[in-house]
């Protein structure tokens, strides 16, 4: 069967820090008619580029999509890849 539309896109995720963890959260959007099967989370860099978060947002996490949220450890977030400090804010799109 071939879905009338499109889903809707996921609107604005929220980020808050939970603990010493990054928690993204999105609310399930209209299907149109389609299976949702999956999200993909991207994070922005510093240098504005978003990147496709894998190691703990994965598309392929039952419990990431069954949930609508993943976390992030702060510890990979200041480090060598993001680069982030106290204070950055954290975008994310799902």
């Amino acid at each position: 069967m071939v879905p009338k539309a499109l889903p809707d896109q996921v609107g604005t995720p929220v980020t808050e820090i939970v603990h010493i963890r990054v928690k993204i959260s999105w609310n399930e959007p209209g299907g149109n008619g389609a299976e949702i099967i999956k999200y993909r989370v991207y994070l922005m860099k510093k240098s504005g580029e978003f990147v496709l978060e894998t190691s703990h947002c994965s598309e392929n996490d039952q419990e990431v999509f069954k949930n609508r949220y993943c976390f992030i450890p702060m510890a990979e977030l200041t480090g060598d890849f993001y680069k982030f400090v106290k204070g950055d804010l954290i975008v994310a799109k799902v």
